[in-house]
Parts: C-alpha cells; sequence; structure tokens
C-alpha cells in the first residue's frame, strides 16, 4: 500500500511541473466515397429462401470502452503523450435512390468506405496533411449485407506523417499507438409514422498499435494489415441505414409510396499517443490494485 501512495503523491507533484504548450490548430475532415451500386459490380449468385445454409451468421464483438477512476488522476499527464481528434459529417444518402420494395431494400447502395484526413495548420497559414485513414466497405462476403442488413468495415490503407502527441524521443524506430472508433447514426420515418431520432446503428474500432513513423517500417506495417483477411477487419458491425417511408411522383403523374435513400451520419474519434513516462506506465498497470486500496482505506 506505501508504494502505491508514494506513486499517487510523485504524480500530483509532476502534475504541475511542466508547463502547457499553446495547441497547433488542425482540422479533421471526415468522407465518404460513394459508387453509385457496389453491390451490382459483386458476382452475387441467386439464393433459395427460407434455407440455413444459405444464411450467414451474425457474429458481432462487443468492445468496452469503460474507464476507471483512478485513471482520472494521471489526465493531465497523459494529455502529453495523448492526442484525440474528431470529425463528424451528416446529410448523407446510403442508398442512390429510393426504393418501393422496402426500408432495407439494398438495391442501389453506394456507400463505399470512410475516409478521414487530418489537416495541421503551417507557418504559411496553409495546411499540411498529417495522417490520411481509408476504410473500405467489406465485401467478402456480400450476402451478410444482403441476408442481415449488416456490414462491416476494413483497413484499405493508412499514412501517418506527423504526430500531433508529444513524442519523448523521436528517433529512428520510434512507434506509436492509434485508437479509431466510428459511429454511425441515422434518422428515418417508418410506415406507420414513427419518427425515430439519431438512432446509433453500428460502432467500428480499430486499434493500431506500434506504428512506425518512419515511412518504409510504416508502409510495410500497413501493406501487411490490409492483404490479411483477418486483422485488416474493424472490430464492430453496423446494420444497413433504414430508408424512411415516403412518397415518390410516378410516370403517371400521381404519389406512390416509397422508401427513400437512407440518411445517416458518421462520426470520428481518434487518439494518438506515445510512450509515457515510467510513473504514469505503473499507475497504469497497476490502477485497478490502487482503486482496490483507496477503497479498503476509506472502509477502514
Amino acid at each position: 500500500m506505501r508504494r502505491y501512495i508514494l506513486l499517487l503523491v510523485s504524480l500530483v507533484v509532476s502534475l504541475h511541473a511542466f508547463p502547457q504548450k499553446k495547441p497547433v490548430a488542425d482540422k479533421v475532415i471526415a468522407i465518404v466515397p460513394e459508387q453509385p451500386d457496389v453491390l451490382g459490380s459483386l458476382n452475387i449468385k441467386p439464393q433459395a429462401t427460407a434455407s440455413r445454409g444459405l444464411l450467414t451468421a451474425l457474429a458481432g464483438t462487443s468492445v468496452s470502452l469503460a474507464a476507471n477512476g483512478i485513471k482520472q488522476l494521471i489526465e493531465k499527464d497523459k494529455a502529453k503523450y495523448t492526442a484525440e481528434h474528431f470529425a463528424s459529417t451528416d446529410q448523407l444518402y446510403f442508398y442512390s435512390k429510393v426504393s418501393t420494395q422496402s426500408p432495407l431494400d439494398p438495391e442501389g447502395l453506394q456507400f463505399n468506405g470512410i475516409k478521414v484526413i487530418r489537416l495541421v495548420e503551417t507557418k504559411s497559414n496553409s495546411y499540411d496533411t498529417a495522417f490520411v485513414l481509408s476504410l473500405a466497405l467489406d465485401l467478402d462476403n456480400p450476402y451478410d449485407i444482403i441476408n442481415n442488413s449488416v456490414f462491416r468495415l476494413k483497413l484499405n490503407d493508412f499514412k501517418f506523417y506527423s504526430p500531433k502527441c508529444k513524442v519523448p524521443e523521436m528517433k529512428a524506430g520510434q512507434n506509436l499507438n492509434l485508437d479509431v472508433e466510428i459511429k454511425i447514426r441515422s434518422s428515418w420515418m417508418t410506415e406507420q409514422g414513427v419518427f425515430c431520432n439519431n438512432i446509433e446503428l453500428g460502432k467500428f474500432i480499430l486499434l493500431l498499435r506500434n506504428v512506425p513513423l518512419d515511412k518504409p517500417r510504416q508502409r510495410e506495417m500497413v501493406a501487411s494489415l490490409a492483404k490479411d483477411p483477418v486483422k485488416s477487419k474493424l472490430d464492430g458491425y453496423c446494420m444497413m441505414v433504414p430508408r424512411s417511408f415516403g412518397y415518390y411522383k410516378s410516370s403517371n403523374g400521381n404519389f406512390q409510396p416509397c422508401w427513400g435513400q437512407g440518411i445517416y451520419s458518421v462520426d470520428v474519434s481518434i487518439r494518438e499517443s506515445s510512450k509515457q513516462r515510467l510513473v504514469v506506465k505503473l499507475l497504469q498497470d497497476n490502477s485497478n490494485d490502487i482503486s482496490n486500496g483507496i477503497r479498503q482505506i476509506r472502509v477502514n
């Protein structure tokens, strides 16, 4: 217990020992590449209905993002070695045309992935690219999309030019860690007139560990991940965006019922982190024990 208390005291002193630098201005952009008919280019064979063998089971992975209360004590110190970026884009259309079939009709699917770009302001008031992350729609199993109304993403490309977080020793062989979280939300009207507002349809997690800062090693790592059919897939899944019920004007001039193009939004959160000081690492690695020790002290 004394060892943990000494660590906490050392941390409190260290939190005020370093001046805070003014953050560099930057901006993050989320782009959704679109293709008029993504599924139309695939060789999808006809399926028999009511056949279990042809349907792919849904296998999602839950991700716990719970934060431990003890880690709040080292938030100021962590801020030097971590940096977070956020991007959001909305009023996007998941399908290229309306449907007269159903709210989850996959015909005309145009969503084809997500691209995230972080730009950093230079001294000349222009912007340079700090990193580019390209995620593609996973089409390895199109029946998941058609039969289960579920889609997944996979890593397509990644280029990391300039870190925002503090790197203790900027040298050859230095690595960084990146955590990417993507949420997809949608709002739609049902045929019965029920309005579903800003519903989260799915979440994806990409954890990149020990990303090399030197370009040759980084390209080699990314190419290896992108080619791997398992490692390239992001954790998580998302339901197909529901089409909102509405009407269209037919060729005979009358209004006919239909389902729209599926309005949705994308939220991206990226955290980059470098190696932290020993006292911080010890506290993080032993945070559960420290929390238990504090509770015991309060009880006693």
